[in-house]
């Protein structure tokens, strides 16, 4: 009898103890998962700010600007970034009157291809045609980004947030590219190879690997 009210006490605590670590994960859980898909849920300039972040072929591309306008350098370190801007907000209108683009996935593979080996082989043609490749290309950028916005509210919001950040990526090459610059030899091809790896991304893309 003394056993079995013993066996009792320590089932109890026991299922306490257990009750206890199950409401523990499940708190945790509630913490953890807004963060893993954090930009699904949001709206207006918060979803703005995180859709160029989140999507790594916008991050890519926006960064890869960046660093081809600063390794052409002159006007073309303001003149690739705003063409860039220019084309995504047509693409955005374009969506936003809806109608369909074609190729969208297509385009913005190719901006990853054409800008990635354009920075890895430091070349990019005279000035005015790649400019205007980047804005056609943009376009599908653009296109996207208006296309997956699905709430119904808060649409001049994530205009002004997708603008924000994707600014905001091109001054990152930018200022990754002077950094590197700056540096003292010896010193690697570092904005080289960084530009091969968008091109690998994009090749990867482009196979349906990533």
């Amino acid at each position: 009898m003394i056993a079995t009210s013993s066996g009792r006490r320590v089932a109890k605590r026991v299922r306490t103890r257990v009750g206890g670590f199950s409401e523990h994960v499940n708190s945790m859980n509630h913490l953890i998962l807004p963060l893993a898909h954090a930009g699904h849920g949001e709206h207006g300039f918060a979803a703005g700010l995180l859709h160029p972040i989140t999507g790594l072929d916008h991050l890519f591309a926006a960064v890869a600007v960046g660093l081809l306008a600063y390794q052409l350098g002159k006007r073309a370190t303001w003149l690739l970034p705003a063409v860039f801007v220019a084309g995504m907000l047509l693409g955005g209108l374009i969506a936003g009157m809806g109608v369909g683009l074609p190729g969208v996935e297509l385009g913005i593979i190719a901006s990853l291809l054409a800008v990635g080996v354009a920075v890895a082989i430091k070349r990019a043609g005279p000035l005015w045609a790649s400019a205007s490749a980047l804005g056609i290309m943009a376009i599908f950028h653009g296109h996207a980004h208006l296309a997956e916005y699905e709430a119904e509210t808060g649409l001049p919001g994530y205009v002004i947030g997708l603008i924000i950040a994707t600014v905001a990526l091109h001054a990152l090459g930018v200022a990754v590219s002077y950094g590197i610059a700056q540096l003292k030899q010896p010193k690697l091809e570092a904005v080289r190879v960084i530009g091969g790896l968008v091109f690998a991304f994009g090749v990867l893309k482009l196979t349906g690997l990533a």
